[in-house]
């Protein structure tokens, strides 16, 4: 298969970014987010229906944009939990 990359709006990055375009086992489309940050690839991605037409990826990725830009991820809570807390402790589990 060719490789493909399109410009996407990922909303664990918040930002626009290079996506690899493939196609899975059942013919979905898969479009996964390729920045990295620090060393840790981001692996967010997209996944769209085999029957979705071509003509409308763009306006669906332009509706993905709207809807999660500005949202506030996992990430960046756990990154406040982390400035209140410190680092994450482990957790204790009973042994017998």
């Amino acid at each position: 298969m060719a490789n493909y990359t399109k410009d996407i709006f990922c909303a664990k990055c918040q930002v626009i970014t290079p996506h690899k375009c493939s196609i899975d086992g059942n013919g979905e489309f898969l479009f996964e987010c390729q920045n990295v940050v620090n060393d840790i690839p981001c692996d967010r991605f997209l996944k769209l229906p085999a029957d979705h037409p071509a003509e409308s990826f763009d306006e669906y990725f332009e509706k993905h944009k709207q809807a999660n830009e500005g949202q506030i991820s996992i990430e960046e809570q756990e990154k406040k939990l982390s400035k209140i807390f410190g680092a994450p402790q482990p957790v204790d589990t009973p042994t017998e």
